[in-house]
């Protein structure tokens, strides 16, 4: 299912070493500024959102660990804490009249300790950038329950659509090898089950997608090619109604360059799930982005355009990743400003260049720099009013 892990009787590469899809879109970008943040290592900026948009992912799962059915709108965000086995299925006249209210309540009981959590680790990051406070809270905790609400259509037409085979596997307690994360570690029937038609909480249970468990060890639930040389990371994986579907969540409201990076990472994590699934191609790719609400689909690969895929970045491994590489193999060729407006709508490219908004135009030869760090061991990236020191160690 969702993770293959790596033998390390043959695993050559180790971790640190594979590809990933954010590494080969840097390099499309550009190949020198792949050469700055991954030979030089040089990191870019550490703005708010980079962490509010994991506060933003941590809060929905650990919504989507939850059940209406066992959980009350105003239990403690810890109810999980020893698992889910523990708690007693709630009565119908107890369970939730509006699904959606739960899901507000449940975002706002874990909100306020996450943002505060991702605060204090952006704090304390030695390259912060930006001015926490510029950012509303409040915004990035809608987008929470925009994600939800997402969540919520698969839920309504799992319920509208199941099988009865697909409901009666269910209810006798067939799981997947790899199950959505749910807190349960008992085998039978989920004491959720009932009779006749399906219900919405059965429907919240059987839809549950699988994600990254945020009680999991970071990087722990990666994919890794079966020979070792690239590996990622699925946000949501559905499973409802016999077919594979990826989604990638997004704190964002699509609009700029980046969403076109987006929908490539999408390609390539449709590749990796055939690989590592004898083949099978996931039937639906979307984007959400939790920012505007809008669910953007993208087309999933072909057959031949996976086997293509795969050729292509496993020669992107072997040369850069696979070979020693000098600053003369990443040459500052950016490639064009993509434009796209919210929701991820493709519109005209814009006028300018990458170098324009590049962090590191300082020290780059397409900038102001000739690939040195800059004297007075300190850089400045256009448009932050933050200088990072660049001495060397």
């Amino acid at each position: 299912m969702p993770v293959q892990v790596a033998d390390s009787q043959t695993d050559d590469i180790g971790p640190f070493n594979r590809l990933s899809a954010s590494q080969a879109n840097t390099w499309e970008d550009c190949p020198r500024l792949w050469w700055y943040q991954n030979k030089m290592r040089l990191k870019f900026p550490q703005s708010p959102p980079l962490f509010l948009g994991r506060a933003v992912e941590e809060c929905v799962c650990r919504v989507l660990m939850e059940s209406p059915g066992i959980v009350f709108n105003s239990a403690p965000s810890d109810v999980l804490s020893n698992g889910a086995d523990l708690l007693l299925p709630l009565f119908d006249d107890e369970l939730p009249s509006d699904f959606m209210k739960w899901c507000e309540d449940r975002v706002d009981t874990h909100w306020p300790s996450i943002r505060d959590e991702m605060h204090a680790e952006w704090n304390k990051d030695a390259r912060k950038a930006g001015n926490w406070h510029e950012y509303s809270m409040d915004a990035y905790r809608d987008m929470c329950v925009s994600a939800l609400s997402m969540h919520m259509d698969e839920v309504e037409e799992c319920k509208s659509s199941i099988t009865e085979s697909e409901l009666t596997d269910w209810r006798n307690g067939v799981r997947p090898d790899i199950p959505a994360p749910d807190g349960r570690a008992k085998q039978g029937p989920n004491p959720l089950a009932r009779t006749g038609e399906c219900t919405l909480v059965e429907a919240w249970e059987i839809a549950r997608p699988w994600f990254v468990d945020p009680n999991a060890p970071p990087f722990s639930l990666n994919v890794i090619h079966p020979g070792h040389w690239f590996q990622g990371e699925y946000d949501l994986v559905y499973r409802h109604g016999g077919k594979i579907r990826i989604m990638d969540l997004k704190a964002s409201r699509g609009g700029g360059d980046r969403s076109g990076n987006y929908v490539e990472q999408l390609r390539i994590y449709a590749m990796l799930w055939s690989i590592t699934h004898d083949g099978v191609i996931p039937d639906e790719l979307e984007i959400w982005y939790a920012g505007v609400g809008v669910r953007k689909s993208v087309e999933p690969p072909t057959a031949e355009e996976i086997s293509n895929l795969e050729s292509e970045l496993n020669d992107l491994w072997q040369e850069i990743k696979g070979t020693e590489v000098t600053i003369e193999d990443c040459p500052p060729i950016p490639r064009p400003i993509r434009g796209f407006s919210e929701g991820g709508v493709k519109i005209d490219d814009p006028d300018g260049i990458r170098c324009d908004t590049c962090d590191w135009a300082g020290l780059c030869p397409n900038g102001s720099g000739d690939d040195d760090l800059p004297d007075g061991g300190q850089h400045q990236p256009p448009g932050d009013i933050k200088v990072i020191p660049t001495d060397s160690i």
